[in-house]
């Protein structure tokens, strides 16, 4: 399949309305009352275009036309409008230094988390972006089959979370502002297990192989009150002088361990 160059959309102006449009998508509120999330990036939108990720509008420097020829035709024949961009419109549209001249809007597609998945993670009052991303790759990676971001979490469509998790919102289910308490409705017959300083069992001692579901809490104030009421507290052990680790390395330790324990008992697919 060809791209139709007539079919390309040339614009040089950041004035633009479909520019201006694309611009006021970093306003949370907008963006997911349009069902869309940006992607920033040539990896990134790449990933996209690997995982048969819906785009509604591409916009990309002249120079990167030849290389994707035919992932843009692809998805022109979805519907995709393509742009072609001067590098100050470009520069307009990413919240990068060093933009590498790709950008795009992405439709949100919900994905149901399965009801008998066996491993999950839940952020609880996870505010920092980069953290909350780091936990999203880390889970996907390690082969849990959904995240849930409870409402006092950081948006996990934010522009920082989506570069952070390196393509995960391609692949892996992710369930916004569900409480604990709502969570453990629907999956009633899973082991809840907060990380957390304070707990009097290792993180290696518990049994992941049985259906589990990690909660990882904030950087500053921990989990919420619900999930101290119903997870059991677990703690990483720690040589030295270290106190702790944030909150992406300690939820990716966790996670690994769950996925070795998985792995060797066959539960975890590869």
């Amino acid at each position: 399949m060809r791209l139709d160059l007539q079919r390309l959309k040339y614009v040089s102006s950041t004035a633009n309305p479909q520019i201006k449009r694309a611009v006021g998508l970093y306003d949370r509120k907008t963006c997911e009352q349009e069902g869309v999330f940006l992607v920033d990036g040539e990896r990134l939108f790449c990933d996209g275009l690997e995982s048969a990720q819906r785009f509604e509008s591409v916009f990309l420097l002249e120079k990167h036309l030849d290389a994707y020829q035919d992932g843009l035709a692809y998805l022109a024949h979805g519907g995709a409008d393509i742009f072609i961009v001067s590098d100050a419109v470009m520069a307009k549209l990413s919240a990068t230094k060093n933009p590498q001249g790709i950008f795009a809007i992405a439709i949100r597609e919900p994905r149901e988390i399965p009801l008998n998945s066996t491993l999950l993670l839940i952020l609880d009052g996870v505010s920092d972006p980069g953290n909350a991303g780091t936990l999203l790759r880390a889970a996907e990676a390690a082969g849990a089959e959904g995240v849930i971001f409870t409402p006092s979490s950081v948006d996990p469509y934010h522009e920082k979370v989506v570069r952070s998790a390196m393509g995960a919102h391609f692949r892996l289910p992710i369930w916004r502002n569900l409480t604990v308490a709502e969570f453990k409705k629907h999956f009633s017959d899973h082991s809840l297990f907060l990380a957390d300083l304070s707990g009097e069992t290792s993180y290696a001692e518990v049994d992941w192989q049985q259906k589990s579901t990690l909660i990882v809490g904030g950087e500053a104030n921990g989990a919420g009150a619900e999930a101290k009421l119903l997870a059991k507290p677990i703690y990483i052990d720690m040589h030295g002088k270290t106190e702790s680790l944030n909150a992406g390395i300690a939820g990716a330790v966790i996670l690994f361990e769950a996925a070795r324990q998985r792995r060797f008992s066959g539960a975890l697919k590869t």
